[in-house]
């Protein structure tokens, strides 16, 4: 299993739905990052109630669960969750 961290996300109206497309990254050095371990906690419930998914390149699909926070050395905190590939974000979460 490969960790991946979340790198950046933004809100996108599509025809007058609003989803959440992220990005990821595979160093938590490029990733976003939480002043406080509450803020890091609350975002890991957060984005395990997504359904977030990836699709590998032979075109296996694996929905993201699982989020965990971790502490970085600056002392603030990152989020990642586990994979068994790195792939392609396929589907932007619903916003609500």
């Amino acid at each position: 299993m490969l960790k991946i961290y979340v790198e950046d996300w933004k809100l996108l109206d599509v025809d007058g739905e609003y989803i959440t497309d992220y990005k990821f990254c595979s160093q938590a050095e490029n990733a976003s990052n939480w002043e406080t371990l509450n803020e890091a906690k609350g975002n890991c419930v957060l984005l395990d109630q997504q359904r977030i998914e990836i699709r590998s390149s032979e075109g296996e699909i694996h929905i993201c669960r699982g989020f965990q926070w971790e502490l970085r050395a600056q002392g603030d905190f990152v989020i990642f969750c586990t994979v068994p590939f790195v792939g392609q974000v396929l589907h932007p979460s619903r916003g609500r």
